[in-house]
């Protein structure tokens, strides 16, 4: 199969049926024959189309105003205005020739003569938009840069307008390949003796990947010195302060990439649970056990909020809330993650969220830390979960709490909070 039409398939897979992009496309990959070339070819115009998804609406409805497209045709027409816009080294005529032959198969002839005219039209003139055009420079910004009006917003609102555009303009890059080393095996140094591994800037453990192929199929991915991990997530497990021989808990734990960091911090020696509610992000988990050469981590497939049905009260040393989020903060690596947020269901989150604080301070052992973090911005999600925490819990108390920006390191945004249950010595 050709590999527009395999991005034409994901996109609507995405936007219709609202698949994972990153589960959708290693699935494509996997069950087809794709050359390294087609393949970053079909990933960078997959990611693309979806990062200026706002954008590309706007652009497709100012070309075919008073005209009623529907939602395949809008798709296509999206990835390929996408390709002329913005990669200059593709000729126009491809990219309009396999996209009527995708509309001619797809939807008929009468939607190929209507795709070519579209295309044509796109190819004469390409759209600049300007501040004049919209009622309000938030409206601009929104659109620019693909973030719903809503949620741009939220983030001007909760840390300022000079972050909420960093953070936008920073979403549309294609970010940096970061890996957590495995101390179990190897140590940063010897692995920086290749030059396609550079020192992370942030993260003890962390280094990021400068290599031609796909990092997992490196010797030292296949032999389990290297896990996939953004450089700000490499932070929570050490701020949890884990040792060997204590009772951990990982709440939330797949697709385990913090459970594996805190299993290579103890040298596998503790009582490490890790938690999920679906048996198949466990065995996500299991597969990376396999492969780093960890097998001290007992995987519990459950209803978190309902932990106590296991585990008695005050049970637990050490206990990891990585709580469910809006994911704000690694949209870059998630592009879907905007397209299908939804403003009212941010409620729900933080109901879930709370239930969760509340169960892991029941499990808990007195002088045991806490450690809750996400991948958001929004503060009802961070900042006044911990407030809610506090006041409810009055044997609760804030050690330190932290959030990382994505412009200030060029990584994903993460908030997190270290507590300890009982007097801080």
């Amino acid at each position: 199969m050709k590999v527009r039409k395999l991005i034409y398939d994901l996109l609507n897979d995405v936007y219709k049926n609202k698949a994972y992009a990153n589960i959708a496309l290693n699935l494509v990959i996997k069950e087809n024959e794709i050359h390294s070339l087609d393949r970053a070819f079909l990933t960078n115009v997959f990611y693309g189309v979806l990062q200026n998804t706002l954008f590309l609406d706007y652009c497709v409805k100012e070309y075919t105003k008073g005209k009623k497209v529907d939602g395949n045709m809008k798709t296509l027409l999206k990835m390929s205005y996408y390709q002329m816009y913005f990669m200059d080294k593709i000729p126009d005529y491809a990219i309009i020739n396999e996209a009527v032959e995708i509309a001619k198969s797809d939807l008929g002839i009468q939607a190929s003569r209507f795709a070519n005219a579209v295309l044509r039209s796109m190819q004469k003139s390409k759209i600049l938009i300007n501040k004049d055009d919209f009622s309000s420079l938030d409206e601009y910004y929104s659109v620019l840069y693909s973030i719903p009006l809503w949620l741009f917003k939220m983030v001007s609102k909760h840390y300022g307008k000079s972050v909420a555009l960093s953070w936008a303009k920073k979403s549309k890059e294609i970010p940096m390949v970061s890996l957590r080393y495995n101390k179990m095996k190897t140590t940063q140094n010897e692995l920086l003796k290749n030059d396609i591994f550079k020192k992370s800037l942030i993260s003890d453990y962390g280094l990021i990947y400068k290599g031609n192929i796909p990092v997992k199929d490196t010797k030292e991915f296949k032999n389990g010195l290297l896990s996939i991990q953004d450089e700000s997530g490499q932070l929570i497990a050490p701020f949890l302060e884990v040792k060997s021989n204590q009772k951990i808990l990982d709440m939330c734990a797949a697709p385990g990439s913090k459970t594996m960091h805190i299993a290579e911090l103890t040298n596998d020696k503790s009582e490490l649970v890790a938690v999920d509610l679906y048996p198949h992000r466990l065995s996500l988990i299991k597969q990376s056990m396999i492969r780093l050469g960890i097998k001290n981590v007992k995987l519990l497939c459950h209803d978190s909020t309902k932990l106590s049905e296991k585990y008695s009260c005050n049970y637990f040393d050490r206990i990891l809330l990585d709580a469910p989020c809006s994911g704000f903060g690694v949209i870059k690596r998630k592009p879907d993650i905007i397209i299908q947020a939804k403003q009212e269901s941010l409620d729900s989150l933080i109901d879930l969220q709370r239930k969760l604080i509340d169960e892991a301070v029941k499990l808990l052992a007195e002088s045991g830390i806490l450690v809750y973090s996400t991948c958001t911005l929004n503060i009802k999600e961070n900042e006044k979960q911990i407030e809610y925490l506090l006041d409810k819990h009055k044997n609760m108390h804030l050690l330190k709490q932290q959030i990382i920006l994505p412009d200030e390191y060029d990584c994903d945004g993460f908030f997190m909070a270290k507590l300890v249950k009982g007097e801080v010595k």
